[in-house]
């Protein structure tokens, strides 16, 4: 299932030559709203047969992107639940439900190129968060994806705070 997961990510991510989440969202034609949210990350909902990915304005950059990718996830993955229920994300990288566990797989292999990790592998994860602007969550959660398909020296990388 991870594989497909990632395999979904990437195939997006070289169909539009993008990693940028607001950028292919666009050209998929969802709506994207920023809102002040209170404590709600964002969310995913489908209105009359229109999808929307709402992200809290007051997050910073970087979380904003983070969010998309993942409210992408949801698009790409669970479309056919968020047409009775909206995704709403209070925490982003809850690992224990199911759908929230695959949307954080898809944002992580989206936003984070295997590329990405093998140039920059001498930096420390927070590091490569930094130059990547995504958040270390991300990369821990893509160095451990590319662990588990090629057990190699990202073991390394992965032991680095």
């Amino acid at each position: 299932m991870v594989e497909m997961i990632t395999a979904a990510a990437e195939k997006l991510r070289c169909k539009y030559h993008s990693q940028d989440p607001f950028e292919v969202a666009q050209m998929l034609h969802i709506h994207i709203w920023e809102r002040n949210l209170g404590n709600m990350k964002g969310f995913y909902n489908i209105v009359n047969r229109e999808r929307y990915i709402v992200i809290n304005q007051e997050l910073p950059f970087e979380e904003k992107r983070v969010v998309c990718a993942h409210e992408l996830g949801h698009d790409r993955l669970h479309r056919h639940f968020a047409q009775y229920t909206p995704f709403r994300d209070i925490c982003l990288y809850d690992m224990a439900r199911r759908p929230e566990r695959e949307a954080n797989i898809f944002g992580a292999a989206f936003l984070i190129s295997d590329t990405d990790i093998y140039e920059n592998a001498e930096y420390s994860t927070k590091q490569i968060a930094q130059i990547l602007y995504t958040s270390e969550d991300y990369v821990k959660l893509k160095i451990e994806l590319l662990s588990r398909s090629q057990n190699n020296l990202f073991n390394i990388v992965s032991q680095k705070k």
